[in-house]
């Protein structure tokens, strides 16, 4: 069953951030259309990709987690005010 309806972790938390927060990109590539010209097989958006790639880097960074051990991408969605966001479920510390 796919993560975004089963929870990887046993005792965890979504963790949801807007995409606006964590990058300027555009959700279309500008500069790949240029040089490319239309198509590709990325069906998110630019920004969401890299929005998401940049959280999972400042998790690692920043607080020491690891992709697929403590935190995973679940999936996009929006926020009560209609902006982008990208949810994660992280495993909860044990305290």
């Amino acid at each position: 069953m796919a993560y975004e309806v089963k929870n990887k972790f046993k005792d965890s938390e979504i963790s949801e951030n807007k995409v606006a927060a964590l990058t300027q990109r555009q959700s279309y590539s500008a500069e790949i259309n240029e040089e490319q010209g239309e198509g590709g097989g990325l069906n998110a958006g630019y920004d969401v990709v890299e929005a998401a790639c940049i959280y999972a880097n400042q998790q690692g960074r920043l607080n020491n987690k690891e992709y697929g051990k403590d935190f995973i991408f679940k999936t996009t969605g929006n926020d009560n005010d209609g902006n982008e966001t990208i949810i994660f479920e992280k495993k909860k510390e044990n305290k």
